[in-house]
């Protein structure tokens, strides 16, 4: 996060800046926006999961990190499933992050989405509650997969983003 940071400084004063984020993304880029709130202009959370009380375990994850069954799995895959295992735990910790982003956020989410549950999106509604500028998008019949399948979404939702930046 602090490289990024870094970054972001360095570009604040070219460009309107909007953080784009997806699935296990939004949790860094909430840090981000509210922890550079003079830099970013906008946050849009697409199909995030950020509610630490509806991280899906699914029955394998457990099964893989058993010391018999890991050894079978390649590097990405149990170290994936490692952050998996830790994510809520993680989510936990910025919980208190959420009120304080300042920035128009538009949330954008599927409501077919198993990987993240929509409840996500109702979450980020909750704890955004004080910030005047947030906007749930929730798409019928629409998966996890919402950056392949909606682009036409997430323009949308920048579009909002750009239109609704607090001067």
């Amino acid at each position: 996060v602090k490289a990024i940071e870094q970054y972001l400084r360095e570009i604040s004063h070219q460009k309107t800046l909007i953080l784009v984020s997806h699935s296990y993304g939004g949790a860094p880029a909430g840090v981000l926006a509210q922890r550079n709130s003079d830099l970013v202009d906008g946050l849009l959370l697409g199909s995030v999961l950020i509610s630490p009380e509806d991280e899906p375990i699914f029955w394998f994850n457990h099964l893989i990190n058993t010391p018999l069954i890991h050894w079978i799995f390649p590097q990405f895959i149990t170290m994936s499933n490692d952050e998996k295992l830790k994510h809520a735990a993680m989510l936990k910790e910025i919980e208190h992050i959420w009120p304080k982003i300042e920035c128009p956020v538009y949330i954008l989410h599927g409501d077919k989405d198993w990987i993240a549950p929509p409840v996500n999106a109702d979450y980020a509604v909750k704890k955004l509650k004080n910030n005047p500028s947030v906007h749930l998008a929730m798409i019928e019949n629409q998966d996890h997969l919402i950056q392949l399948n909606g682009q036409g979404l997430i323009v949308q939702g920048i579009h909002w983003l750009l239109d609704n930046q607090q001067m």
